[in-house]
């Protein structure tokens, strides 16, 4: 009477641990002290063992998700196999698909970074190549711009090539200044001849758009603007001072003219 009345029934797993969870779960239910907390008949305990031998959760413990599956998964085991196929594939699409998202993105990401150093680059190597074309560093000017090219694809920027040409167009029309001024005058029999010179600086200032044939304040604005405006400047003085050399008023007088209306 004291054990029935103070102590808990031995679990059936204790005395034979092949007892399932469920039969055990019903025969403590059937020895719970309180009555309240037993089966309320013998049909409900006779349900809870029928549902037990079925595989089926009983009343005794309720059955969570997960367990529920997995007796459902034995009761119909090809049904079982065909879902969990296509739970399969689903999670394996969906797998897949986040793949290749992130490769995507990723691959997004690293051309974005590409793209902005490649600009970087180019930028770099436009202000580099002026200030070495600002101290009479042709070669290496050149060198710098024609590197900065290999950028230009994977920049994709329409105005970074367009401030690469403009960049690389200044740069050989400074470089071909300096090399009328270095190889004037030309000796012959007579003596020197300036007209090659005058005629190689005319024909630059032609092409830059201040030649004699444009107005003179069109022609100073277009020097004063340029980004080699030292330089045109002293292509100017030295074009007045070819001119001067063979007596040709109007050659001298007209880079004269740009040359002071900047000033």
């Amino acid at each position: 009477i004291r054990q029935v009345l103070e102590e808990e029934p031995v679990a059936p797993s204790r005395l034979n641990p092949k007892a399932p969870r469920d039969l055990e779960t019903i025969c403590l239910k059937c020895l719970h002290k309180d009555p309240e907390r037993r089966y309320p008949s013998a049909a409900a305990l006779s349900q809870d063992l029928r549902r037990f031998l079925r595989g089926e959760g009983i009343e005794a413990r309720p059955v969570g998700p997960a367990e529920r599956l997995y007796r459902w998964a034995r009761r119909r085991p090809a049904h079982a196999t065909l879902v969990g196929a296509s739970v399969c594939a689903i999670v394996a699409a969906v797998a897949v698909a986040f793949w290749v998202q992130k490769v995507q993105s990723d691959r997004a990401a690293e051309a974005t970074l590409r793209q902005g150093r490649a600009r970087q680059a180019i930028e770099t190597a436009v202000s580099l190549a002026g200030d070495l074309r600002a101290n009479e560093r042709w070669v290496e000017a050149r060198h710098v711009l024609d590197d900065a090219r290999s950028y230009l694809d994977e920049a994709q920027s329409h105005d970074l090539a367009e401030m690469l040409q403009r960049a690389d167009q200044h740069l050989t029309a400074a470089w071909e200044l300096d090399d009328i001024r270095r190889q004037y005058p030309e000796s012959n029999e007579s003596g020197f001849d300036y007209r090659p010179a005058a005629t190689a600086y005319q024909q630059v200032f032609d092409r830059l758009g201040f030649g004699a044939d444009v107005p003179l304040q069109a022609a100073a604005r277009a020097v004063d603007s340029s980004p080699i405006r030292k330089e045109l400047l002293n292509a100017l003085d030295n074009a007045a001072f070819v001119a001067r050399a063979f007596n040709h008023r109007a050659g001298m007088d007209r880079p004269l003219a740009v040359s002071y209306t900047h000033l």
